[in-house]
């Protein structure tokens, strides 16, 4: 029950920041200092200050099950990267904050950068969708090393489905916002390859892997929500030939 709380801080957290940000946004260019120095302290320090204790809070309490070691990775090796990861995310986050301000600053004068441009572009937002992807399955297979001793209530089910859901939902929206989401995609598609593929070979009940339940509802969410883009662009892009 723990992990599943765990995961519902993660979703606020998410979700609160996002719309913090989605507000400072809106406010008066005129404001430009105060709006970027509010988005990045937002950015760096708030939202990792909650999603990171609650992200090694759910590693211990998943290590602490029974285990089987099915995954032939200790659970030190798995933290070593689970850390690596977040680090890389928090740096990609540290980039985007700089370069996005420099962008800003640069833009509000009539000039621009190149170099800004790609860090805040490309550098920036891969590390962090790759990072935090990358951290999310080191979770998944250490939780594959350490299933629930037990079956998740349907009460359980629905509540990690939901925020799954609207994980991807928030994920699917930013990468697409961004223009990442093609090559993420990709990614996507073969983390959930490897997870069923995991589930497949180890016949592994989904009702007593909360983490896997998750992140593979808020993967198959961002696919739905890239799958629908499609649709709709190339509905447009047919209307404006048609005209």
């Amino acid at each position: 029950m723990e992990v599943i709380v765990i995961i519902c801080v993660i979703v606020g957290a998410t979700l609160g920041a996002s719309t913090l940000i989605y507000l400072i946004l809106l406010s008066p260019r005129r404001l430009l200092i105060k709006k970027l120095l509010s988005q990045q302290f937002v950015c760096v320090f708030v939202a990792p200050a909650i999603l990171y204790p609650a992200i090694f809070f759910a590693f211990v309490k998943i290590a602490q099950r029974p285990s089987n070691y099915l995954i032939n990775l200790s659970d030190i090796s798995l933290f070593l990267l689970l850390l690596l990861s977040l680090v890389a995310a928090l740096a990609g986050n540290i980039i985007h904050g700089f370069s996005k301000s420099g962008d800003e600053i640069l833009y509000h004068y009539g000039s621009e950068d190149k170099f800004i441009d790609f860090c805040h572009g490309p550098l920036s937002h891969y590390t962090i969708y790759i990072a935090s992807l990358l951290a999310m399955l080191f979770l998944v297979l250490l939780e594959v090393n350490h299933p629930l001793p037990f079956n998740l209530t349907q009460t359980e089910v629905c509540l990690l489905v939901a925020s799954g859901v609207v994980s991807g939902l928030c994920f699917g929206f930013a990468s697409i916002y961004s223009g990442h989401w093609k090559n993420l995609s990709f990614m996507i598609a073969l983390i959930i390859l490897i997870d069923f593929l995991i589930i497949y070979l180890f016949s592994l009940n989904l009702a007593h892997l909360p983490i896997v339940m998750f992140t593979n509802s808020a993967y198959l969410t961002a696919i739905f929500c890239y799958f629908v883009f499609v649709i709709k662009k190339g509905q447009k892009n047919n209307f404006l030939k048609r005209g």
